[in-house]
Parts: C-alpha cells; sequence; structure tokens
C-alpha cells in the first residue's frame, strides 16, 4: 500500500508526464486505477481530478475531431484506440465515470477504424506503419467495443457478426483521408471486396510522411498497389527515403519531396456501382498538383492526375508494386504483375501519353523500389514511374485486379472536353466507362460516370 502511494505521488508530478507521447494513456491511467481502488489515500482525489484532466488533455491531442489520430498512420490509430479503449471497457464494466470528452473522442475512433480495415483485416501500410491484423488486435477489447459499434464489428470480423455501412464512399475531414469501397462484402466472401485508402492530408507530426494524394489499392483479396512502409525511426538516408514522396503511389516533380503545407480534400462522394474521391496540392513551389480516383466496382479503378507548373520539370506519376510481384511490361506504357503465374494486377496508361515507363528495383543511387512490412526488415520491390519533361502533364490510368487483370480490350484516355472539364473514357473486356470531372478538386467540384454496354473503339 505504501509502494502504491509512492508511486501516485511520482506519477501526480507534472515532470513524470510525457504530454506530448501517447505514454502519457498509460501514465494517466495508472493514476486514474491509483485513486479509484485506493479511495481512502490522503489524495486519492487529488490524483483523480488531476488524471482526468491529462486524459482529456490527451485524446485532444491525440485524436482530431474527426475521430482520426493525427499522426497520418493506421498503425497509430489503433494504437491509440486499444488504449482508450482498454480504459473505457474497463470503466464501464466498473461504473467508474470518466470525462465526457474522453469517452466521446475514444468512440469517434471506431469510424475510422471501420473503414480503414481492409477486407483481409490488415491495416494499409500508410505513414509510420507496419503489419497488423485487426482480427488478431486485443480482441476481448475490441469484442466489447464491438458490441455497441456494429459497423466495426463488421469490419472487425470481416461479416461475421455487426452490420455493414451503407455507404461505400467516406470522408475525414479534419485529417484529409478518404476511403473508397466497392461493397463491403460479406461473411462468405469478406475479402474480395476493392479499396482505396485515400491522403488528401497535410503533414500534421513527425510519425508522418512526405505522401499527400498517395493512395493504397487493395483488390482480388490481397493490397496490390501500397505504401512503402515505415523501416526506421533511426535518421539517415534509409528514414528519408521511406518517408520521401517518392516511396510512395503519388506524384514528384524532379524526384523531390513536398514541402510542408496544405492539402485539400475535394469532393468525395459515390454514385450507382462507383465512388470516387479527389485531392490537391501546392507542396511544389509554382506547381498546382490535381488528382481524382474513381472506384468503379470491384477491382477496376481508374486515376486522373493533372499538373500545371510554371517552368519545366520532370513530373512522375509513381506506383508501388505487391512485394514478390514478377512484372511485365507491354509496349511502352502497359504493366503486369503476376504472382505465382497467377494475373492480379494491370496498370494501363492513356495511349496518347509520351510519358517514358522506369521500373525500379532495389535501386541504390538514389534509393528507390524498398518495401517494408515489418519494423527493421525491408526488401527489393518493384517501383514504376511514368515520367514526363515540361511544364504540365496529364495522366489517366486504368488499373484493374485478379481476373480483370487478364482480360483484354483494355483503353484509356483522357480530353479537355471544355474549360475546366475533364473527360476520361476507359474500356475493358467490351464495357466502357465515361467519366466527366468539373472543376477537379475545387470549389463547385462535380463528377459524373456513366457505363457503357460496350466500347466504341
Amino acid at each position: 500500500r505504501r509502494s502504491i502511494a509512492r508511486l501516485g505521488s511520482f506519477l501526480a508530478e507534472q515532470r513524470n508526464f510525457d504530454v506530448g507521447n501517447n505514454h502519457g494513456f498509460a501514465e494517466a491511467t495508472a493514476l486514474l486505477l491509483i485513486s479509484e481502488s485506493f479511495r481512502s489515500l490522503p489524495q486519492a482525489a487529488e490524483w483523480r481530478a488531476v488524471a482526468d484532466r491529462r486524459l482529456v488533455r490527451l485524446i485532444r491531442g491525440n485524436v482530431d475531431a474527426g475521430g482520426v489520430q493525427v499522426e497520418r498512420s493506421p498503425f497509430y490509430h489503433f494504437y491509440v484506440l486499444r488504449l482508450a479503449s482498454d480504459l473505457t471497457v474497463w470503466a464501464r464494466r466498473h461504473r467508474v465515470a470518466l470525462p465526457a470528452e474522453f469517452i466521446q473522442r475514444a468512440d469517434s475512433m471506431l469510424r475510422f477504424a471501420t473503414w480503414i480495415t481492409q477486407p483481409d483485416g490488415f491495416i494499409p501500410l500508410q505513414g509510420s506503419s507496419v503489419r497488423t491484423n485487426v482480427r488478431k488486435l486485443a480482441p476481448e477489447t475490441f469484442a466489447a467495443i464491438g458490441e455497441q459499434a456494429p459497423e466495426f464489428e463488421w469490419s472487425r470480423t470481416g461479416g461475421l457478426a455487426g452490420r455493414p455501412p451503407r455507404a461505400r464512399a467516406a470522408a475525414f475531414r479534419a485529417s484529409g483521408d478518404a476511403v473508397l469501397r466497392s461493397d463491403w462484402g460479406s461473411a462468405v466472401d469478406a475479402t474480395k471486396p476493392a479499396m482505396i485508402a485515400f491522403n488528401g492530408g497535410r503533414f500534421r507530426t513527425t510519425h508522418a510522411q512526405h505522401d499527400a494524394l498517395s493512395f493504397v489499392f487493395y483488390g482480388a483479396g490481397r493490397p496490390l498497389l501500397t505504401d512503402s512502409g515505415l523501416f526506421t525511426y533511426d535518421r539517415g538516408r534509409w528514414f528519408d527515403y521511406f518517408s520521401s514522396t517518392r516511396a510512395h503511389n503519388t506524384i514528384t516533380l524532379d524526384g523531390r519531396d513536398q514541402r510542408r503545407g496544405a492539402v485539400r480534400l475535394g469532393l468525395v462522394t459515390e454514385g450507382p456501382g462507383w465512388s470516387y474521391a479527389s485531392g490537391s496540392h501546392r507542396l511544389y513551389r509554382g506547381a498546382v498538383v490535381r488528382r481524382s480516383v474513381v472506384l468503379l466496382g470491384r477491382d477496376l479503378a481508374l486515376v486522373v492526375d493533372d499538373v500545371a507548373a510554371a517552368r519545366a520539370h520532370r513530373i512522375s506519376q509513381n506506383w508501388h508494386l505487391f512485394p514478390g510481384a514478377t512484372l511485365e511490361r507491354r509496349g511502352e506504357r502497359d504493366v503486369y504483375a503476376t504472382a505465382s503465374g497467377r494475373p492480379l494486377l494491370a496498370l494501363w496508361q492513356d495511349a496518347a501519353s509520351t510519358a517514358k515507363l522506369k521500373d525500379h528495383f532495389g535501386d541504390t543511387g538514389p534509393l528507390q523500389g524498398w518495401s517494408s512490412e515489418l519494423y527493421g526488415k525491408r526488401r527489393s520491390n518493384h517501383a514504376l514511374s511514368y515520367d514526363v519533361t515540361g511544364r504540365s502533364a496529364r495522366f489517366a490510368t486504368l488499373i484493374a485486379a485478379g481476373g480483370k487483370a487478364g482480360a483484354t480490350g483494355a483503353d484509356v484516355r483522357v480530353r479537355e472536353l471544355r474549360p475546366g472539364t475533364l473527360r476520361t473514357e476507359a474500356c475493358l473486356a467490351r464495357a466502357a466507362w465515361t467519366v466527366d470531372i468539373a472543376q477537379q478538386a475545387a470549389a463547385g467540384e462535380r463528377v459524373a460516370v456513366r457505363r457503357g454496354a460496350a466500347c466504341a473503339r
């Protein structure tokens, strides 16, 4: 008892509180547990008040108004969600009153957790993330949370419990994240829906990376276009690479990193069979970069990039393939990736594009073509770039997964229909889509997606 009292006094001292660190959750929770379990101690009431204030301060500093953990990392989102959920589950079970704001923000984290969990139960390797299986993470705590949050329970269990969200597109405006889903599947085909996790948010903390307008693509039951991962926190050339812009599925100018600054998440919406998100930034001096992503259904996506700069640059559209991919190039622009001889991914570029395709695999000068799923472990990986030199560039890319990756008759073309409106026409296996985007990633943005019975070409 004397030892616990000494610990309480130690924890209550401000100098022993990691106010700027998520470790502070453990310290504030320990102080709360002491004050609740040993109420007869002379300072118990004072310690409880200190613990409550610290918990509110921590949740405010770690979780934004939209319920997303601030470090731009699905791993850290679940890390903090678990810390907060352990406490809220304990408090509800034992009828301990917690600060209302702490409970509200902790509960608000469940929406992003629901959407960012891939259909296979793992999280995307965005930001400072490592391979994590949500379905094996704190099962007792998250099962108890799932009783109060049926949509989270559906995502967490792969459709074995709870109920699926009705929407197929979700925007998290405070963080700038958007998630698109083809559908939510069922317990029978839980891993089959396609998913895009899109980053339209700014660099917020040192655990973030220079990855504005990047996205990851999940299809055919697995991640296919991935982030490179974390690898290390030790400063040096490897840290610089894994946090660099070129290590992500986004646009680079002259191979340089984006500056820190504002990023605009544009329209996030959905229609019959499709979902859409866009974003823009000016993180390269004198240049505007705009991107739209359209999930056209299971295993099929379209990306439209538009770059305008005040001077000439080497403008690169970068793609990072799934680890272990075997690459096949067909012609100057089209790429197919297989695993064990099975087609899993195809990238088709605008046939009118003048972009030059390059394949990087374990390059060391400069570093390119590396991935890391676990901290401290890295491997060579195919990283593609489509390069254009000039003051402007426009890319239209059709992305297919699984059986669609082996389909014939692929074609995609983009043109300016009229000032401020882009029209992209895509064909695959005798099916056709027309996507009109007005005021891309700007005020008044509109999108129309139409599917045709057959391709004109």
